[in-house]
């Protein structure tokens, strides 16, 4: 039996590879922006691991949008996503990492 819970999990998941397509960011641009590692990324992505709260945050913050419209799921928040806008979030962060992880 699915839950509500698990299915939230996985709009958010689906919401951001959406939003990553959209924003044209790869996985591993994505996990450098939060900190962790591609394949952390790609675990998250696949429902294997779940997005926590501050990944939520950082992830919305790098796309341009509010987070509870990612946590929505798919709409018209996706038109609104500048790839420009993107890509200077991830150049201003290079070898950051948001979520309080510092990357070599």
């Amino acid at each position: 039996m699915t839950t509500t819970r698990q299915r939230g999990a996985a709009r958010f998941a689906l919401s951001v590879k959406m939003a990553a397509k959209a924003g044209k960011c790869s996985q591993a641009e994505m996990g450098a922006y939060m900190g962790i590692s591609r394949d952390a990324m790609a675990q998250k992505l696949g429902g294997r691991v779940r997005f926590n709260l501050d990944e939520a945050y950082a992830l919305a913050e790098l796309f341009g949008v509010e987070p509870g419209r990612m946590v929505d799921g798919a709409g018209e928040w996706l038109d609104e996503i500048d790839p420009d806008g993107v890509r200077k979030r991830l150049e201003e962060t290079a070898g950051q990492g948001l979520i309080g992880v510092t990357r070599k």
